[in-house]
């Protein structure tokens, strides 16, 4: 250290709760993602687009039980006015009302099927088989884990949405110092931006990391739009608290 300060490796990490899985209710090829690592983004905000068979099947059954319907359902009302001048069964009259639902019921279930995977079913014909996957909170993208042209089957994340206002810094601190180091320290860090960013000292790992002989302390930051989640940077810690640097 020089002074009242020490001088350390430190990463840009993120606490779990702070972190948002971006997946897919229905699986297929990724084509194409509309964002990179970093960028900041919105909820609802469009991710990727992938090209999905599930999608595609979902489709022409559903296309082809609408097609259905309508065709029943013309048929249903010339019975109906058949049974009401009393030239059909109540028995057949019935059989046709269940036919009716049960397609009907069918075509809702594809709706919610849809719906639940934020397909929106009046836009199938001109979708076809793409289907878009949309951001689940805001922030900014920490990982993008599966690259343009891997298969994705539902629910796997594919990327991560970080809160940004949330960075930590991980400071990895020799032994030798530790008794130097403690909670409420300011912590400056040097990285290749043009803004100063300082940090805070909030908490002291308890353990030591076998291979490199290092304590772990963690500071809030106060600002870091210009860090990257899991970059290496490095930092000065200010033993003295009661002055300002």
């Amino acid at each position: 250290p020089f002074g009242a300060t020490i001088d350390v490796n430190a990463k840009v990490i993120v606490q779990k709760n702070d972190q948002y899985a971006i997946t897919t209710s229905l699986e297929g090829y990724i084509e194409e993602y509309y964002v990179r690592v970093g960028d900041a983004v919105k909820k609802g905000d469009k991710i990727a687009c992938l090209r999905s068979v599930a999608l595609s099947k979902l489709s022409i059954d559903y296309q082809s039980l609408k097609t259905q319907y309508t065709h029943f359902d013309k048929n249903f009302q010339s019975d109906k006015a058949l049974y009401e001048r009393g030239m059909l069964s109540r028995q057949e009259m019935t059989t046709k009302q269940i036919e009716r639902d049960a397609l009907l019921s069918q075509i809702k279930g594809i709706e919610v099927q849809l719906k639940g995977s934020n397909v929106n079913p009046s836009s199938l014909k001109n979708n076809g088989n793409s289907h878009y996957v949309y951001a689940s909170a805001s922030g900014r993208i920490g990982e993008i884990l599966e690259p343009v042209g891997a298969f994705i089957k539902d629910e796997k994340v594919m990327a991560t949405i970080i809160n940004a206002d949330a960075f930590y810094l991980q400071c990895f601190i020799p032994l030798k110092y530790s008794a130097q180091v403690q909670k409420g320290q300011k912590v400056l860090v040097k990285s290749n931006t043009p803004s100063v960013i300082y940090g805070q000292i909030n908490r002291v790992l308890p353990s030591i990391d076998e291979a490199t002989q290092r304590i772990s302390a963690l500071a809030s930051l106060d600002k870091s739009s210009s860090l990257y989640l899991n970059q290496y940077v490095g930092a000065t810690i200010y033993t003295q608290k009661d002055k300002n640097y």
